[in-house]
């Protein structure tokens, strides 16, 4: 609009209705490039979400006993509370708050939520810091799903372990005490 007044201001000469339809067609040309990526976001958005919860019941169906493991942006459906808890309770929380969650949580489900977060470095059970070693002795397998591949920096202790690793579809899958191609081999079949 400012454009449209100043060149208005410039040369009066041309008509308005000439300024006017030219700034009326950029504006209809950015809104339907806008709607058009927009579009391309939400599907592309929307197939991360379907490799993500297909990975997700293929890593439940290659390991059922096993501890499911994810980490952010690799769209599992089962980490979202996570998101939810690292831009809520772990900033503004006080540590009563926390424990009520964890223990509501654990009321609630049977299965413990299990968070590698690379940005803090923690890995959690149930909103409650632990570690590999200890996943290792409770669970006789471990499944742990990152975007990128960790290093022994973002790694937390699972490198210690020596996991087996693979990508599939972009995701990195570390696994111990069972066979990656088991994983992959269930999602596959998923199809």
């Amino acid at each position: 609009m400012l454009v449209v007044v100043q060149i208005r201001r410039l040369v009066p000469a041309i008509p308005s209705a000439a300024v006017s339809l030219i700034a009326g067609s950029l504006c209809a040309a950015t809104a339907a490039v806008t709607l058009i990526d927009a579009r391309a976001v939400a599907l592309q958005s929307s197939s991360s979400n379907a490799i993500g919860a297909r990975l997700s019941k293929s890593v439940v169906a290659a390991g059922s006993a096993c501890a499911n493991v994810s980490g952010m942006f690799v769209r599992a459906p089962e980490n979202d509370m996570n998101h939810g808890w690292d831009m809520t309770l772990q900033l503004w929380g006080d540590q009563a708050m926390r424990e009520r969650l964890s223990r509501g949580y654990e009321a609630a489900f049977a299965v413990p939520l299990l968070d590698h977060n690379t940005y803090t470095h923690v890995l959690k059970n149930n909103f409650r810091a632990t570690s590999y070693a200890k996943l290792a002795a409770d669970y006789p397998c471990i499944i742990v799903r990152s975007p990128w591949e960790l290093s022994e920096e973002t790694s937390i202790g699972l490198l210690t372990l020596n996991p087996d690793h693979c990508v599939i579809e972009g995701i990195r899958v570390y696994t111990v005490g069972l066979a990656f191609a088991k994983v992959q081999s269930s999602f596959l079949g998923e199809r």
